[in-house]
């Protein structure tokens, strides 16, 4: 499938950047930034920029895994772009997961407006780093603590929890 040429905004603070980079209606998509955000779109005329309110964690999920990256202030966010591979750039000073960012697709600007632009046009050119996933981000974890609980357990609990 190709990827849908989208960059997921959750921060308004880039937006006289994509009027810059005369972004149209196809390349930048803005969600889940409330009615504030629709409101600053409007009034100074960002024709370019679709807001789409709330979407679904489905949804959302979709977006992002077809997009070509996510502008975000979420930690959480952040994790999953790591896991789906796509380009992120997190307008934070840190992060509580640092391997998104030494393994992960994840990186770091604050709110400097010139690295942000730096990173954007590496993200928009298909300049970004390359990443892959965390070692133990496989979708095993349910098993691994299933394993350590079990481990804990006496002969007894054991047979009383089968």
């Amino acid at each position: 499938m190709k990827k849908i040429t989208t960059i997921i905004a959750i921060f308004f603070f880039s937006l006289t950047f994509a009027q810059e980079c005369k972004l149209t209606l196809a390349d930048l998509l803005s969600i889940n930034s409330g009615e504030s955000f629709e409101r600053v779109l409007i009034e100074n005329n960002f024709e370019s920029i679709l807001y789409t309110g709330p979407t679904t964690y489905l949804e959302f999920i979709y977006l992002m895994k077809h997009s070509i990256g996510v502008i975000t202030d979420s930690g959480g966010i952040s994790d999953e772009t790591t896991f789906m591979n796509v380009p992120c750039l997190s307008l934070r000073e840190s992060t509580e997961r640092p391997e998104t960012i030494t393994i992960g697709t994840n990186e770091l600007c604050g709110s400097n407006p010139e690295l942000m632009k730096s990173f954007i046009t590496k993200m928009i050119l298909g300049e970004w780093k390359s990443g892959s996933i965390p070692e133990l981000w496989d979708g095993c974890t349910g098993k691994r603590i299933v394993e350590v609980i079990s481990n804990l357990l006496t002969p007894k609990e054991k047979e009383v929890a089968s």
